[in-house]
């Protein structure tokens, strides 16, 4: 005998909608991002009222959220007031907790847009025979259900709220690799992604432990004697798992050891911190100009996402020398820069 399906349904003896806390009352951040479980629970019918097991994506399908109080149906897929999504994301924080039969969850949001706070969200179904299920106030007889939900204000992250450490990762005759780490001061909250605002590469690119994503943010090189080069380097990484990060063959000196000969550096070594590598490599090179400096600094804007989805934006600025780093509130122009025999350009954006 075939299960029925969706197909078959002809009535609902219950349709329900509680947080995956299995509370009714909840909290997120209005930033647009901050994502907190729905479960929508159906008890579904045939025709000789025996029940049916509907699968997630039946009820997905034919299920939307909409305010308790007038029944108006809420925005899906799109990131407005208070909104939801059928997909979860990095921010979805809270109880992973495992779906039963008839069920499904969807992921409810609250954009800085928003208005009616606190928001009372029901759930409509609709039956093959067109009739619309409702358990928002005044819906369909017998159906009575709502979440609450409170948005707080979106946290912006600024220099006040992080602590930025230099780290002497490695050094040996030819290289010299300092990791800064980046962690916001209160422990409740930790880093999980950085966007590097102006790299769409950097953005669409997948996170692999044995080459982490990462975006340089400034060169800086000076050649000087017969043949000789001194290179400084700095890229902001990935958050995630610790592993390597491929900063490439950016000078043709080589370091006796494989990791860094191979142009891999270690990074992520501290959970939910920001790593920016800096790394200085001293090497002999065919064909170079003596005493000649070139500055690119190329002022990435990068931006902090704590797990929650609330973020700072920020940029990495080297030291004139381009041998230290620090990060500055805000973003700045980016502003790829070479100046052959100059040592200190100043760029657009920048202040001494």
């Amino acid at each position: 005998m075939l299960s029925k399906t969706y197909a078959d349904v002809v009535s609902l003896s219950s349709l329900s909608v509680q947080f995956e806390t299995g509370l009714s009352d909840g909290k997120l951040y209005a930033n647009g991002r901050h994502q907190i479980g729905v479960v929508v629970s159906v008890t579904a019918l045939d025709l000789e009222r025996a029940p049916i097991d509907l699968t997630p994506e039946e009820i997905i399908g034919h299920s939307w959220l909409v305010d308790y109080v007038d029944g108006t149906e809420m925005n899906r897929e799109l990131q407005s007031g208070w909104n939801y999504s059928v997909t979860e994301t990095k921010f979805h924080v809270g109880a992973n907790s495992t779906l039963g039969v008839s069920q499904c969850k969807f992921f409810l949001m609250a954009a800085s847009d928003f208005t009616t706070n606190p928001k009372s969200v029901s759930v409509c179904f609709d039956l093959p025979d067109g009739t619309v299920v409702s358990t928002a106030k005044g819906g369909t007889e017998g159906f009575d259900s709502h979440v609450t939900c409170r948005g707080d204000p979106a946290k912006n992250y600024t220099n006040d709220d992080i602590d930025l450490s230099r780290e002497d990762t490695y050094h040996d005759s030819v290289y010299d690799q300092d990791n800064y780490y980046c962690k916001i001061k209160d422990e409740n909250f930790h880093w999980v992604h950085i966007d590097v605002v102006d790299s769409e590469r950097f953005a669409d690119t997948p996170y692999d432990t044995n080459n982490i994503p990462s975006e340089e943010c400034y060169q800086y090189r000076s050649y000087w004697g017969v043949n000789k080069m001194l290179q400084r380097l700095s890229v902001a990484v990935q958050v995630g798992p610790k592993g390597q990060t491929g900063i490439g063959t950016f000078v043709s000196a080589r370091s006796t050891r494989d990791v860094n000969s191979n142009g891999y550096w270690q990074v992520n070594q501290r959970e939910g911190q920001v790593t920016i590598v800096r790394v200085t490599a001293d090497g002999t090179f065919a064909n170079v100009p003596e005493t000649v400096t070139d500055m690119n600094l190329e002022y990435q804007n990068v931006r902090f996402y704590d797990q929650y989805g609330n973020t700072g934006a920020f940029y990495v600025k080297p030291s004139d020398d381009g041998n230290t780093l620090s990060l500055i509130d805000g973003q700045t122009t980016p502003y790829p820069y070479a100046s052959p025999d100059t040592r200190t350009p100043t760029p657009r954006g920048a202040s001494r």
